[in-house]
């Protein structure tokens, strides 16, 4: 099992928050209900105290928030925590800037559940799920889960083309600029360091929970997706900006990551018979890990 263990300077960046807010979607209520069972399913579970770790913008905080009688978004991007809290209408929510594997603001076996979006990839996993092991309450949970990289449904309108393409352009940025987080959320956390990985961390926690959700498979056996909205292809490339390989390439090379962006979109709108504006269905795998507290 591994992680990244490095934070990217890229979600210092300024205008991160404000492109993370505007263009990732959320996450299904499904995922919420599935990690509240397995959460509630101790007898010591409690929902007073949640921690959102590497919250962003604030889109799993505010999700999670009312089952929770308080609710705190962590991140380490100034950006991030600003955007978070420009949004209105937020009760019960704080918001501070801080890392995931040092919480020292934070009381002893004091947080019943700790949640994390597309951002565990990033972690330092000993110090953090030694960390884990001080904030948490008996019985309380560590979630953290990912999305895949995002594809047309499989009833689009030229679908067999506009896939090839999806996929040789993740397949594109992904090695011309992805960095060892990203080949983690790509194995849906399959691959993510369990507490179970080291001896310091082991003896504190129960066996992990591991879940897929595939879209290809739902299609497949004729199931819904569990993931899936609607997105117009200016938007699927705007939503592509926020993505670390593309970061990483516009850091590099601006003019040449413009440029390249530029022409997919016409092929997107070429290969797929598409206006700028016409929306289609966009789907994606998730995958979860869960764990808890001894």
């Amino acid at each position: 099992m591994t992680s990244s263990g490095k934070q990217e300077n890229m979600f210092l960046r300024k205008d991160t928050g404000a492109r993370y807010l505007a263009y990732r979607p959320t996450y299904p209520p499904a995922l919420y209900e599935h990690i509240l069972a397995y959460h509630d399913s101790s007898a010591e579970a409690e929902r007073d105290f949640c921690i959102d770790i590497g919250c962003g913008p604030g889109i799993v905080t505010r999700a999670i928030a009312p089952q929770f009688k308080r609710t705190l978004g962590v991140d380490p991007s100034d950006s991030m925590i600003q955007a978070a809290k420009g949004v209105e209408g937020q009760q019960g929510i704080e918001y501070a800037i801080g890392n995931a594997e040092d919480l020292k603001d934070i009381k002893d076996g004091s947080v019943d559940l700790v949640i994390g979006g597309t951002m565990a990839h990033w972690l330092d996993p000993e110090p953090f799920y030694t960390e884990m092991s001080r904030i948490l309450k008996p019985g309380g949970t560590i979630a953290v889960f990912t999305y895949a990289w995002a594809q047309p449904a499989h009833n689009t309108k030229n679908y067999t083309e506009l896939r090839k393409l999806v996929d040789s352009l993740h397949n594109k940025i992904n090695t011309t600029t992805g960095q060892k987080g990203n080949m983690i959320t790509q194995s849906l956390y399959s691959d993510l360091a369990r507490p179970s990985d080291f001896s310091s961390t082991a003896p504190h926690f129960e066996d992990s929970v591991y879940q897929v959700w595939d879209a290809d498979e739902a299609y497949e056996k004729g199931e819904p997706y569990f993931m899936a909205f609607p997105l117009n292809i200016k938007n699927f490339m705007n939503w592509l900006s926020t993505a670390g390989p593309m970061v990483k390439m516009e850091e590099m090379d601006p003019e040449g990551a413009q440029k390249y962006k530029e022409q997919m979109m016409k092929k997107f709108l070429e290969v797929g018979d598409l206006k700028e504006d016409e929306e289609i269905t966009i789907v994606r795998s998730i995958g979860l890990v869960m764990v808890k507290k001894k």
